[in-house]
């Protein structure tokens, strides 16, 4: 069990216009535990029990756990009981459902009417129809399309009954279409394709699904794609099914009003058997007025091309709006300003305003985990788990989102846009690699949240990264251990990173620029033992720092560092920090390994020299006469 022992805090303000003056702090004593807990595993409560998130920024969790428990003892680093118990079930093997060759039952040209299938098969289809293929219940079918195009008035194109199997295959080389229009016989929306069994798709043909009322796919039971090319528009959900598994094909959804994707299962315990979606080497691209993909219990995705834009509808505050769209107080968080619509943090909403609410999720990548008949959540091991995908996202509302539950990502391309938050959840988020580009109202969030390594360009309206919890028996906190770390935070209200328990920095390149707030704001105190940071800020300090082995140097700077220039901070002939300037700089904040006893610190500013300084030890010493 390591312990770090004389952990130096060194805060040294220097007022430069005309000199400098020579100040020594001595280091305070502090003691660190970084032992793992027996019987805890990585992101586990005291209980070992998922602990909730609140949805703003609220300065709440920590309290006596926070004082209590060292951060350092919390854990190492560790995969999480959540993401070990998903990864021992998936990936899954689909290699059997390819198409092959086969031999039809019969082969179809014309239909004059319903063709009613009872008998397990394989039948073919090619030409156009204008009739309904209804499948019974309990039959194993096949259905080709050979250059097929199916346009049905009043019903299901295509239906099948309970515990049914059907696979839709797209021969290679040929273009199909499954299209309903119109309502039924009772004034009902119909789904293009409805069963209430399992579907299959395969071929390397493209099938084009329309229902101009409702879903395109419905499924009681499971939707499995593989090594196919499916064009979906709907006027609900795109694919609804209790789980949905695609492998090596492209699915692409032109219009929803709902979800592209929805995994939607009754369970009433979480299970790794349904309401879940499941992507290896999937293309997949919508453009949805819902979530672009929603999960009742986990999304995995990995080697996977994932487009998705949602586009949300704002609506005013009125008791119409609220009945009509079952929202809350706490869901009217928006203003419309400068032709756009602005998430405001809670503490800084004022009365007399008028605000606006989205009417319904539209998220990027959502689990929303199960409910109970009280509508309350069902504990359970919910995860968002991201492998080497390329991922673009530009969603109204949050563009990766895990309800009760944990997010990891590794590797890859993360590309988010969006008017909340970036990634979120009430757990873990831990990001082990990639790289990440995010402009957001809250880049990335969680109770506890782990940064590895990858490559970070974050901008954000309130915090850049943020761990907070509405429990106060747990300690949030954020440990960065590597990676090259760029936040901006474009308005006065946020804090580059935020935690309302504690930090933890062991390495990386951080670069932390902020209009008003903190560059790194901890309640309960930020530890640095490695790693190099620096912070621009218009005004306030890095609160309650302790430092192992490293000079942390704040400089508070008289005469302003205007916006767009260009600071640079060298060592001898070692460059430290080279950034521009986003803001007027009053600030200058940084820590770094790469200095030791009696180096020379230097700080330019557009090529200027604005102040030097000597370390020894964990002391800073000026190079000019002291100030009277």
């Amino acid at each position: 069990m390591k312990k770090l022992l004389a952990i130096a805090l060194i805060v040294i303000f220097i007022f430069c216009f005309v000199g400098c003056t020579k100040i020594a702090i001595d280091p305070e004593e502090h003691e660190l535990n970084t032992g793992e807990s027996e019987g805890q595993s990585e992101g586990e409560g005291q209980n070992g029990e998922s602990e909730g998130q609140v949805e703003e920024n609220d300065n709440v969790g920590g309290g006596d756990n926070c004082e209590q428990d060292p951060l350092l003892q919390v854990r190492p680093t560790s995969i999480s009981t959540y993401e070990r118990d998903l990864l021992a079930n998936f990936p899954i093997e689909m290699d059997s459902l390819k198409f092959e060759n086969y031999i039809a039952t019969s082969t179809h040209t014309a239909l004059t009417e319903t063709f009613e299938i009872i008998d397990a098969g394989v039948y073919e289809f090619s030409g156009n129809f204008t009739d309904s293929i209804n499948i019974a219940a309990n039959v194993n079918v096949t259905i080709v399309l050979n250059n097929a195009t199916f346009v049905v008035n009043g019903l299901n194109t295509i239906s099948a009954g309970a515990s049914s199997i059907v696979t839709i295959t797209s021969l290679p080389n040929t273009e199909n279409m499954i299209k309903c229009t119109g309502k039924n016989e009772a004034n009902k929306s119909i789904d293009a394709i409805s069963t209430k069994g399992d579907l299959i798709f395969n071929g390397e043909g493209k099938l084009e699904i329309i229902s101009e009322t409702k879903n395109g796919i419905k499924a009681n039971g499971s939707v499995q794609i593989i090594e196919s090319n499916l064009v979906i528009s709907s006027d609900n959900h795109a694919i609804a099914a209790r789980y949905v598994n695609a492998k090596d094909c492209e699915i692409k959804v032109k219009k929803a009003p709902k979800d592209g994707i929805n995994a939607d299962d009754e369970l009433s315990a979480f299970a790794y058997e349904g309401g879940y979606v499941y992507f290896d080497n999937v293309k997949y691209d919508c453009s949805v007025k819902g979530d672009g993909i929603q999960a009742d219990t986990f999304v995995y995705a990995k080697d996977s091309d994932i487009t998705i834009v949602t586009q949300g509808k704002f609506v005013e505050k009125t008791q119409e709006n609220i009945d009509k769209y079952e929202l809350e107080e706490k869901d009217f968080g928006y203003i419309f300003e400068n032709d756009e619509y602005k998430k405001i943090p809670k503490d800084f909403r004022t009365p007399n305003r008028e605000y606006y609410a989205l009417s319904q999720s539209c998220r990027g990548v959502r689990v929303s985990g199960l409910k109970d008949e009280n509508d309350e959540l069902i504990p359970g091991k919910y995860f968002i788990y991201l492998e080497n995908n390329h991922i673009n996202i530009n969603s109204t509302d949050d563009s990766i989102n895990c309800k009760g539950g944990s997010v990891s990502i590794k590797d890859g391309e993360t590309l988010l846009i969006t008017k909340d938050h970036g990634i979120d959840c009430d757990y873990n988020t831990t990001l082990y690699s990639g790289l990440y580009t995010i402009n957001s109202y809250e880049a990335i969030s969680g109770t506890y949240v782990e940064i590895l390594d990858g490559t970070y360009d974050l901008v954000a309206t309130d915090d850049g990264i943020n761990a907070t919890t509405d429990d106060d028996g747990v300690c949030p906190y954020i440990i960065i251990r590597g990676g090259k770390i760029d936040i901006d935070i474009i308005s006065g209200t946020g804090d580059a990173i935020d935690a309302n328990g504690k930090i933890l920095i062991t390495g990386g390149d951080i670069v932390a620029q902020t209009k008003g707030q903190e560059s790194l704001d901890s309640d309960f105190g930020t530890w640095l033992d490695g790693g190099n940071i620096l912070g621009v800020v218009y005004a306030a300090v890095i609160s309650r720092t302790y430092s192992s082995d490293q000079v942390l140097t704040t400089f508070n700077i008289k005469t302003n560092i205007a916006k767009d220039s260009n600071i640079v901070i060298k060592s001898g002939e070692t460059e430290l920090f080279n950034v521009i300037a986003k803001n007027e700089v009053h600030i200058i904040t940084f820590a770094t390994e790469l200095l030791k006893a009696n180096d020379d610190i230097e700080i330019y500013v557009d090529g200027a020299i604005l102040v030097s300084a000597k370390v020894e030890g964990y002391h800073v010493y000026f190079d000019a006469t002291a100030l009277s």
